[in-house]
């Protein structure tokens, strides 16, 4: 996945007037969606039309005053100069001779070279808040072409904007629901597991269980329980609730716990080859009675798996 910037959010006829303050939160918002977007998997980089160290958001504020002002933290300057140099990636605007992306602003028409790419590719684009024109999470417009015998071929076009938290939030979702719908068995949902699930650690052990399930039914369960832990732990504090978790999450009883036979049933090997006792469960349903063990981690406030399958031994089960 690629973004394309959206140049006319820089475009100085576009701009609506901002102080050093205002332009600062701006280009502040903007390094953060980047920062947000490195940060997936998918993202591949930006790509841009202009010279992105050239912007201004007001006649005497701009990307290289960002980079001077003693108020932006040193971490996000130094973020931004690596990302410009191996994230992003210029396009000459006269490789897209045959085509333009107009949108009408302000009683004007103007050519969204960005908007242009970003169609072209199906990707998005994102945009500085410097106008209201860029707070949408589409952008509308019309598509200008030629067919092969020269006549002018157009069409209403939208492209998803980006250009604060909620509309990055959008973007994500659809990229986890297109995945998810992407799988079909248990070795899909291991492969996929880090994409889909970041803030859950699954447990060697876990991989040859999914792996020997042929069962959709049983996967298509799995993934329901292991997205609320996912939401669950996504702002996890350290202090675990099992009635906030839901889906009648428990621990095991007494009789397990005391039990060295029982309790071995529920010792697991972490990644870092150290172990412990995932006492914590949730069930699923399907041919068999299943059990999902997790073990949260309030040091590093993520939830291991160690456990997915059939119902583990209890005194009466």
């Amino acid at each position: 996945m690629y973004t394309v910037l959206n140049e006319l959010s820089i475009h100085a006829d576009l701009m609506e007037e901002h102080d050093h303050g205002n332009a600062r939160n701006i280009i502040n918002l903007f390094v953060e969606i980047l920062h947000r977007a490195k940060n997936l998997n998918e993202f591949d980089g930006l790509i841009t039309t202009t010279d992105i160290y050239s912007f201004n958001i007001s006649k005497e504020y701009g990307i290289q005053e960002w980079l001077k002002d003693s108020l932006v933290e040193k971490k996000y300057k130094d973020f931004l100069r690596v990302f410009f140099n191996k994230r992003c990636s210029f396009i000459e605007t006269h490789d897209y001779p045959l085509s333009e992306f107009i949108i009408s602003l302000n009683q004007n028409e103007y050519n969204g070279i960005g908007c242009l790419v970003a169609t072209e590719m199906s990707e998005s684009v994102v945009s500085l808040q410097t106008h209201h024109n860029w707070s949408t999470d589409t952008i509308n417009g019309s598509y200008l072409t030629l067919d092969d015998e020269g006549t002018e071929i157009k069409e209403s076009r939208n492209v998803n904007n980006i250009s604060k938290d909620i509309h990055f939030d959008h973007l994500t979702n659809n990229l986890t629901e297109n995945r998810f719908k992407k799988i079909s068995s248990g070795q899909d949902l291991w492969e996929e597991r880090e994409v889909l699930f970041p803030n859950l650690v699954f447990c060697e052990s876990v991989k040859a269980q999914l792996y020997n399930d042929p069962e959709k039914f049983h996967v298509e369960q799995v993934i329901k329980k292991l997205m609320r832990i996912q939401q669950y732990f996504s702002s996890y504090d350290g202090l675990y609730d099992p009635k906030q978790l839901g889906f009648n999450a428990r621990t095991e009883s007494e009789t397990v716990k005391s039990n060295p036979t029982l309790k071995s049933y529920r010792l697991f090997e972490k990644p870092d080859g150290s172990t412990d006792y995932f006492y914590n469960h949730i069930g699923f349903t399907g041919k068999y009675c299943g059990r999902i063990h997790f073990f949260p981690d309030d040091t590093i406030k993520k939830c291991f798996i160690g456990y997915i399958g059939k119902h583990l031994p209890t005194k009466n089960f």
